[in-house]
């Protein structure tokens, strides 16, 4: 072989090498993971649930006698999620998502098979300088839910989600309500308002320079919670008493997120690195790292946390970007959850009508997949001049066989249209 071919040889190798290493980076970085920061722990039927937000979806998480995170449902449906809220109203249990654009509410009395009731369109309630604008961010109390975003705060009818009242007009990046007042983060400010009369009952200067969306709170003693860059800051509602918690990183690391408080006073506060404890003399007691790659994901990154009583035993959720830790009042790991497919792996997110082939002979039997559509909602499909009834899963997906019609143009189309969503979806499919 001369030198010039070994030269080539060489290089060709190398190339090859190069193309599947980057290949297989590529391949990996495909993967990507779902991303947790908020939820909310909920009783449904003596059982204790995690509803979660991993950007995509909502997930549905038990959280059993035994510490252990268990999904048992998906929510899908309604694209990229920024927030979602859920509660108990007229003896049945909702879940509110909010979209920026549009509010989803669900029926999830049944965890295992969440129901779709409706959505209501934000933009469609355009009035001059009374127009909703985006809606980013959810709370709720017994009577109203509450959502912030791009143009303040409002609220909602329970009922029907119909726009009730408005707050602020400024920009809010975080919001929690309890049944008489509603605590709001802006750019600058954190704000306590009476929710009956609109009144400022606290208003306090904040720093929020990235504008990060961080979830204030309230305790049973009066006091709330506001994240800033810096910190924690802590004021109480009736005397004005205030204190801060600065955070212990780097000036350039201006993070923190969010906040709650057990039962004896103790506060669980996340600033990214990690979860931080401070005694009632807002003294740090406890902090535990959960910014490790090595143990908790590449993604990780405490951005939310919350918690909840259950039995004798409180428990603290952290919500770690790349999974959730579920910790007990000492910060010891009692479990961690990261996401499993509930699909085989020829299940991709993209999926909307596939059949098992693109071309078939007329009385053959071929399968289609759907996905896309609302959870249990009713698919009407048509191939050709036949026509089927489907029923999606709680995940919008289904399998059906259908049969190949005979026509005769050999070019038929595959359609699906979703009885409630309206989603419809097609292909085409060549008869031979």
């Amino acid at each position: 072989m001369s030198k010039l071919s070994k030269t080539i040889g060489s290089a060709t190798l190398i190339f090859v090498i190069t193309l599947g290493i980057f290949a297989l980076a590529k391949n990996v970085s495909a993967e990507p993971g779902k991303e947790y920061r908020s939820g909310q722990v909920v009783t449904i039927n003596s059982k204790n649930y995690l509803i979660v937000n991993n950007k995509e979806f909502a997930e549905i998480i038990e959280i059993t006698a035994g510490n252990k995170l268990t999904q048992v449902s998906e929510v899908h449906g309604m694209g990229k999620i920024e927030d979602l809220y859920s509660g108990e109203y007229l003896n049945k249990y909702f879940l509110v998502v909010a979209t920026g654009q549009y509010l989803y509410r669900y029926d999830i009395s049944d965890p295992k098979a969440p129901k779709i009731e409706f959505k209501r369109d934000m933009y469609t309630f355009k009035r001059g300088q009374f127009k909703i604008g985006s809606i980013d961010i959810l709370a709720g109390n017994k009577d109203y839910l509450f959502g912030a975003g791009s143009n303040g705060v409002r609220s909602f009818l329970k009922d029907s989600l119909f726009f009730y009242k408005i707050y602020t007009f400024d920009k809010s990046y975080g919001l929690v309500a309890d049944n008489e007042r509603l605590y709001v983060i802006t750019e600058n400010k954190g704000i306590v308002y009476n929710i009956a009369s609109g009144e400022k009952l606290v208003e306090v200067e904040l720093e929020n320079k990235e504008k990060m969306n961080r979830s204030p709170y309230f305790d049973n003693s009066g006091n709330v919670y506001f994240p800033s860059d810096n910190g924690l800051i802590k004021i109480n509602i009736v005397n004005k008493e205030k204190k801060s918690y600065f955070n212990p990183v780097s000036k350039t690391e201006n993070y923190s997120y969010s906040v709650t408080v057990l039962s004896n006073g103790d506060v669980y506060y996340v600033n990214g690195h990690g979860v931080t404890v401070l005694n009632k003399s807002f003294n740090k007691t406890k902090f535990l790292t959960t910014a490790k790659g090595d143990l908790y994901g590449a993604n990780s990154w405490s951005v939310g946390i919350t918690s909840a009583k259950i039995g004798k035993q409180e428990i603290i959720v952290c919500f770690n970007k790349s999974s959730i830790l579920l910790l007990d009042n000492n910060l010891k790991l009692l479990s961690q959850y990261k996401y499993k497919k509930l699909y085989s792996g020829d299940f991709v997110q993209d999926l909307k009508v596939i059949p098992s082939t693109n071309s078939g002979s007329a009385g053959q039997t071929i399968n289609l997949k759907f996905y896309g559509f609302w959870p249990n909602e009713t698919v009407a499909v048509t191939f050709g001049k036949n026509s089927y009834s489907v029923k999606v899963d709680n995940q919008g997906y289904a399998s059906h066989n259908v049969v190949v019609p005979s026509q005769d143009n050999r070019q038929a189309v595959i359609q699906a249209i979703g009885d409630d969503s309206k989603f419809s979806y097609q292909t085409s499919f060549i008869i031979l």
